[in-house]
């Protein structure tokens, strides 16, 4: 087995391994989900459905040339820095406004959108 696959692999199972234990979690908290298609989705069945999927998309991405998940010709900055901050910086400007804008409703028992600003 070529080095940067097992490498890949290592990575994807990790990833699995993660998601089995958000499963997990999810399976004591099931009020989490708005509703009964969103639950769906995390059943038993489609997980192993996603983990089989994923599994051949890994060894298709070896084969096509790829780098490899976690490869070296990649610098840790690149791979974690910039999409950390980049992803930041979209979450927080997201809930940044929708934190005004429940200040906004709640404070004064109106939407914030439909007060006219003059």
């Amino acid at each position: 087995m070529k080095r940067s696959l097992a490498i890949s692999l290592k990575v994807y199972f990790g990833l699995m391994a993660y998601l089995a234990t958000v499963k997990l979690v999810l399976t004591l908290l099931p009020q989490v989900f708005r509703s009964p298609t969103q639950a769906a989705a995390f059943e038993w069945k489609f997980l192993a459905v996603w983990t089989v999927l994923g599994l051949l998309g890994v060894f298709l991405v070896d084969k096509t040339g790829f780098p490899a998940a976690w490869g070296e010709s990649i610098s840790v900055r690149e791979r974690l820095v910039f999409p950390a901050v980049f992803g930041f910086l979209l979450w927080g400007g997201g809930d940044h406004y929708r934190a005004r804008h429940w200040l906004d409703k709640n404070r004064r028992g109106t939407d914030a959108s439909s007060l006219d600003p003059h």
